[in-house]
């Protein structure tokens, strides 16, 4: 084809005019969540460092103000209260050991010992023991 017959009209056209762009349903794309960032008032960070003061876990404030438990850590951080460091020593894991093997599971054993129930699975498992399944 040369462009005498292309200028002619002899030539149908590879796109109908408007046809080049994609149909508008095509152009929408899916919505994405965005988070909402909450702002905490300043009374109410003072809340979650009073909780945290009265003995509450970090975690247990994050659940109660409904935010991630970095938030809660940067808080404190913001008002200089120093975080507890709680973590299982060799005789708290001998204890576990103990309770898990009488039966109680390990939500019991870690409420007794005041940690979480996958913490006390993992060094259960750091320690050689079967873990039972939640049907056992």
């Amino acid at each position: 084809m040369d462009l005498s017959e292309w200028e002619s009209g002899k030539c149908s056209p590879l796109l109908e005019p408007g046809r080049w762009a994609p149909e508008p349903a095509t152009l929408a794309q899916p919505r994405s969540r965005s988070q909402v960032q909450r702002r905490l008032a300043p009374e109410e960070q003072l809340e979650v460092v009073r909780l945290y003061q009265a003995g509450k876990t970090i975690n247990a404030v994050a659940r109660e103000f409904k935010l991630h438990r970095t938030t809660v850590t940067a808080i404190l951080d913001r008002h200089d209260v120093p975080v507890r460091t709680h973590f299982m020593t060799s005789e708290h894991v001998s204890q576990a050991h103990a309770l898990y093997d009488s039966g109680l599971s390990l939500a019991t054993v870690g409420a007794r010992l005041g940690f979480d129930a996958a913490t006390i699975a993992s060094q259960l498992r750091r320690a050689g023991v079967r873990i039972r399944s939640p049907h056992e």
